[in-house]
């Protein structure tokens, strides 16, 4: 009898932090996190979500997937890297996907509108690890409105990102 005393379980699923190993590529990082959060995204509309930004913006902050361990791994990298990198290989930068651009600029809208309502509110800190993450990889969020106050939270990114952050002030 094969499989007798063989009992089925479900493997545990690898968290999307993997991405963030110097072994993965980060082009094909880039790749498989782009497509877990459309498929959040996808499915969101059904979980009562307005739109898949809001989707992806609820994953960062509850750690879905542990995607705000990746991202809070990748950011020393990111700090660190000047964007450049081989074609195959790619850099740190390609981990900036266009759905968590879209998470932050939905989580910048509302803290703007929320700053404009009372002084002196306290950013969340899923905006501004998604700031840390996505502001030099981005070229500094062109055509994104956020609190400059956030521009503090990249000083130590090195020279090209203050740089871009001195464009933005």
């Amino acid at each position: 009898l094969f499989g007798a005393g063989c009992q089925l379980e479900t493997p545990p699923a690898l968290g999307l932090d993997v991405l963030a190993r110097p072994l993965v590529p980060p082009v094909a990082a880039a790749v498989i996190l782009s497509r877990v959060l459309s498929s959040w995204a996808a499915a969101g509309s059904e979980a009562g979500f307005e739109d898949g930004a809001d989707v992806v913006l609820a994953g960062v902050s509850s750690d879905r997937q542990r995607l705000r361990t990746m991202l809070t791994a990748a950011v020393p990298r990111i700090a660190s890297e000047t964007g450049t990198g081989s074609a195959e290989w790619g850099n740190s930068f390609d981990l900036a996907v266009p759905e968590l651009l879209a998470a932050f600029a939905r989580g910048a809208a509302a803290a703007i509108a929320a700053e404009e309502s009372v002084i002196g509110q306290p950013l969340d800190s899923t905006l501004r690890l998604l700031f840390r993450f996505l502001f030099q990889p981005s070229g500094g969020l062109p055509g994104v409105r956020f609190p400059l106050v956030l521009l503090s939270e990249v000083k130590d990114h090195g020279a090209a990102c203050a740089g871009l952050a001195a464009r933005r002030a």
